[in-house]
């Protein structure tokens, strides 16, 4: 969901992994400035998970953990400091964050720094997920076995043939479930459920 150009994530169960959850946990857990209530070890264990298993970056797992447990929007600096980021990577970050609507950029305000808050809407998050992952992976794989079933045809091959209708007939209805769960997916407004923008 929010792969990092160069960042290697240690896969969950792989040695290495720590390196990503003990960072976080000891900066929810140590942040002297954090205002909001405290956030367990085990919670902030939890979303470095999170972040391993959708392929976030250790700096994408931190900064959306900040902002997740903040009760106020909290500057690109702010950010970055709490992080342990430089502000230049920060931003490339957060940008990501905001393109999977997991978080909101806030207008500038009259100093022109840029405020960020986690999304109000999971509904959004999901939607956004479904139309810019899974649907075009869907697409592909539609594509594909179209294209292996029309070679599996013309080669006269039943194996092929057999294993290639029955991915067509799921993707199909894969389809259908999803384009359901899309039209399903409450039109949210307001604090606290409002759609990002």
């Amino acid at each position: 969901m929010l792969n990092g150009p160069s960042a290697a994530v240690p896969k969950p169960g792989r040695q290495g992994s720590g390196r990503l959850i003990g960072p976080i946990v000891q900066l929810i857990v140590n942040d002297v400035n954090h205002t909001g209530p405290a956030v367990s070890p085990p919670v902030s264990e939890d979303l470095a998970r999170l972040a391993e298993l959708t392929g976030g970056t250790p700096s994408a797992g931190r900064l959306w953990t900040l902002l997740w447990f903040s009760d106020r929007p909290l500057s690109l600096e702010e950010l970055a400091d709490r992080a342990g980021l430089a502000k230049s990577g920060a931003s490339i970050t957060l940008r990501r964050l905001v393109d999977a609507r997991l978080a909101r950029r806030l207008p500038t305000g009259t100093d022109r720094r840029s405020f960020y808050t986690v999304s109000d809407s999971p509904w959004a998050v999901v939607e956004t997920w479904l139309r810019t992952s899974l649907v075009p992976e869907l697409e592909i794989l539609q594509r594909a076995t179209g294209l292996g079933l029309a070679q599996a045809g013309a080669d006269d091959n039943r194996v092929l043939i057999e294993r290639f209708t029955a991915w067509r007939g799921f993707l199909t209805e894969a389809g259908r479930i999803v384009d359901r769960v899309l039209d399903e997916i409450p039109k949210e407004a307001g604090p606290g459920g409002g759609t990002p923008q």
